[in-house]
């Protein structure tokens, strides 16, 4: 029996690699052959991912967080791309959310990425998992981009989109011309509206209600002035970000296809028995282009059976569970959120759960 173990990183648990090694040595131990492949959305964790599979070199370069501070942050060249993941500089994860920072943080750090790597044949950037909403004017500051409120410069220390009124981009860095820019992303929000990035997400990123409007007019306008790219699927993402890198003539794809492409996912499955698959929770925002539901279509396009595992599956899942021979929790008892996330405590417990699995599908 051959079983193939591609499952999402258990965020604040264990890394993509790490959740697919446990439930590889529990298949092993039913007796099953397993092969991990490490995988991600596009969002958090694909460049941990790729980098844990493929050849690669990882560049360090100075930048600033989404708060303005300056570190030490990373990206990987692999062979003729570049691979920037948002989260690195933006992630959500880098400060505690309020309002207060809603008018601040911002993507310069992305722009300074992205102007490191260039010029590069091709520049990925993966969107997800950013605390910020600034339709990606930061990281065009970074690139030369000058955004101006009532005729005066907007410095790049703050939020340009909140007090911003018009923008020229006839400084941007020509070396981007000459570079094929590619947004990863599963996310499909359009850049402002109800269902736009303020609408959406900015609530999460610490935005009050006021704040939200205020950010979606200023998307709308946005949208205006940098041309007809608004209503397209995936320029909300990331706070807009989408919308930011399409001005800069990228085009977006799906993050969960373009990774299983990267990494030969379809070809290795191509006659397995067995996919186990998951991510932390799974519940009905998993439908919505996350790793689970991405590997279940593959499943379903080759005829091979999938099975989903998760710390926590939420109770109405609806049609989404249908795309899977199963979806399973891991836990063995009831105990504490923070004491189900320690790592050796997930890793036996996903151990145990595929190698139960596993056994199920050999009887």
């Amino acid at each position: 029996m051959r079983v193939i173990c591609a499952i999402d990183s258990f965020k604040g648990s264990l890394s993509s690699r790490e959740v697919g090694e446990a439930a590889a040595n529990g298949a092993i131990r039913a007796g099953a052959e397993a092969v991990v492949f490490p995988i991600a959305d596009g969002g958090e964790g694909t460049l941990e991912a790729l980098m844990s599979f493929l050849p690669h070199e990882l560049v360090h370069v100075m930048a600033e967080d989404l708060m303005h501070r300056p570190f030490e942050s990373s990206y990987a060249r692999f062979g003729d791309f570049a691979l920037i993941e948002c989260a690195e500089t933006l992630g959500i994860t880098k400060f505690t959310p309020g309002p207060e920072f809603v008018p601040y943080v911002s993507s310069y750090g992305l722009g300074q990425q992205i102007k490191d790597a260039l010029p590069a044949a091709r520049i990925v950037v993966t969107l997800g998992g950013s605390g910020t909403t600034d339709g990606g004017t930061g990281m065009l500051q970074a690139l030369g981009a000058v955004f101006t409120s009532n005729g005066r410069v907007i410095p790049h220390d703050t939020n340009p989109l909140w007090t911003f009124d018009d923008v020229d981009l006839s400084g941007l860095d020509s070396r981007l011309q000459s570079t094929e820019l590619v947004i990863a992303t599963d996310v499909t929000n359009p850049l402002d509206g109800e269902t736009g990035a303020a609408h959406v997400f900015a609530a999460q990123k610490g935005a009050m209600v006021e704040q939200i409007q205020r950010l979606d007019r200023q998307l709308d306008l946005l949208g205006h002035k940098l041309g007809d790219i608004a209503d397209i699927q995936g320029s909300g993402a990331a706070g807009g970000l989408g919308a930011g890198l399409l001005a800069l003539g990228g085009r977006i794809i799906s993050g969960f296809d373009w990774v299983a492409e990267t990494i030969g996912l379809r070809e290795a499955s191509l006659g397995a028995d067995l996919i186990i698959t998951g991510e932390g929770r799974i519940d009905h925002q998993s439908a919505k282009g996350k790793v689970p539901v991405g590997v279940a279509r593959l499943g379903q396009e080759l005829d091979v059976p999938v099975v989903a595992l998760a710390g926590s599956v939420g109770m109405e899942l609806g049609d989404f569970a249908n795309q899977f021979a199963g979806v399973f929790s891991i836990q063995s008892t009831c105990r504490p959120l923070d004491e189900a996330m320690l790592p050796h405590i997930a890793r036996a417990e996903i151990e145990r759960s595929a190698e139960q699995i596993v056994r199920l599908r050999r009887a």
